[in-house]
């Protein structure tokens, strides 16, 4: 049985507040460019909500299957 691993982020419009609860400086992580390279990086994004009543502030969650050495 597969083994996940979850990664958040909190977004204010195209910028990211927080990754995984650590702010972050929001100009230093550009969403899109983040959002690409969670993909290559094989990150599936499993569920998004608002996080205000604007609508400015974005949830994201991320999961992908945890790697196991079995050697």
């Amino acid at each position: 049985m597969p083994q996940w691993e979850y990664h958040y982020i909190l977004a204010f419009n195209t910028e990211i507040d927080q990754i995984n609860d650590q702010l972050v400086q929001r100009k230093t992580h550009p969403l899109m460019d983040y959002l690409n390279q969670l993909g290559k990086d094989g990150w599936e994004m499993v569920g998004i909500c608002t996080a205000s009543e604007s609508g400015n502030y974005w949830r994201l969650l991320f999961k992908r299957e945890k790697y196991i050495d079995k050697t």
